[in-house]
């Protein structure tokens, strides 16, 4: 027959197994919860790049992707940087999606020439401080 003091052993071990793995779960959902990374790819879109030595100026056409607001499409060389809206005189509300275009030229109002190595970078910038580089030309 199991005696008292064996059977008081045996409660405090069940007791303090419980708590360790209490323990053990919290710690694996609280890491969970705080480490694990956001896998949503947010705004994704192609574009194509048609320079033309001659004139220094380039067509950028949005090819494929998510329709963006003109306003948060940002377009930048090493000297200059515009909205979609600005460069196509569009409010910054209106949609821009597939086989929408723009020009960048001196004649444009982008207002500078484009030569085969000027670099020019496509981000969608949806608030303050906060933008993804959507597409880049480099000659």
């Amino acid at each position: 027959m199991v005696g008292v003091d064996e059977r008081g052993v045996s409660e405090a071990m069940g007791v303090g197994i419980l708590v360790v793995f209490t323990v053990v779960v919290t710690a694996t959902v609280g890491i969970s919860v705080l480490f694990v990374q956001d896998t949503s790819t947010g705004t994704t879109a192609t574009f194509s790049f048609q320079h033309n030595a001659e004139s220094g100026s380039m067509l950028v056409e949005h090819d494929e992707g998510d329709a963006v607001p003109a306003g948060s499409l940002v377009v930048e060389s090493d000297t200059n940087s515009m909205t979609w809206a600005q460069i196509a005189d569009a409010p910054p509300n209106e949609t821009i999606g597939p086989g929408q275009a723009i020009q960048l030229s001196s004649a444009s109002a982008w207002g500078e020439s484009i030569s085969s190595d000027t670099p020019i970078e496509i981000y969608h910038a949806p608030g303050e401080g906060n933008r993804t580089m959507l597409d880049a030309w480099e000659n």
